[in-house]
C-alpha cells in the first residue's frame, strides 16, 4: 500500500509527511510535461502515470502539465490514481467563463478539482467539482444547442 494512503487514517502523520517534505527528509518527485498544445487528454493520463510510477518509489510524487488546453473531467485523472491504490488529486485552471456579482462579464474559470481516495473493497471514495454554479462544458453546449440556461448559471 502506498504511503499515501495513511492520510485519511491518521491527520498527525499527515502533517508530519508534509514536515518531513518540506524539510527534504522524504523525496517529492516533480515532474513538469510540455503539453506541446497536443490534445491535452492523452497528455493529462501521460502526467498521472508519470507521477503515480513516480509515487511508488518516493511515496510522493506531482506531475504538471503546461502549454495544453482544458483537460476534461479532473476525477478522471484522480481515479487513476485511486485504482493504484494512491490518493490522487487533479486541478486545472481555465480561461475566464464565470461572471461574479458586480462584474461586467467573465472573470474567473471554472477551475475544476478532483480528489479521489482508495476505498479498500469498495470503490474510491471521489470528488470531482468546479468552482463555478455549473461545469462550463454545460453552459457551451446549452449554446451550442441554442438552449437557454437557467437564471444564475452565468
Amino acid at each position: 500500500m502506498n504511503q499515501l494512503i495513511i492520510f485519511k487514517h491518521d491527520f498527525m502523520f499527515f502533517v508530519l509527511f508534509v514536515f518531513f517534505v518540506k524539510k527534504r527528509i522524504i523525496l517529492c518527485i516533480k515532474e513538469r510535461i510540455d503539453g506541446n498544445h497536443s490534445m491535452p487528454m492523452p497528455t493529462s493520463v501521460m502526467a498521472m502515470q508519470m507521477a503515480i510510477r513516480k509515487a511508488r518509489d518516493t511515496g510522493i510524487a506531482v506531475a504538471t502539465v503546461y502549454d495544453s488546453g482544458h483537460s476534461g473531467a479532473a476525477g478522471y485523472y484522480a481515479w487513476l490514481a485511486a485504482r493504484e491504490d494512491m490518493i490522487g488529486l487533479s486541478f486545472t485552471i481555465v480561461d475566464p467563463a464565470v461572471a461574479v456579482p458586480g462584474s461586467c462579464g467573465a472573470v474567473l474559470g471554472t477551475n475544476p478539482l478532483a480528489y479521489a481516495v482508495p476505498g479498500g473493497k469498495e470503490a474510491p471514495v471521489m470528488l470531482d467539482i468546479a468552482t463555478s454554479v455549473v461545469a462550463a462544458s454545460k453552459v457551451f453546449a446549452a449554446r451550442d444547442l441554442g438552449q437557454q440556461i437557467p437564471e444564475g448559471w452565468i
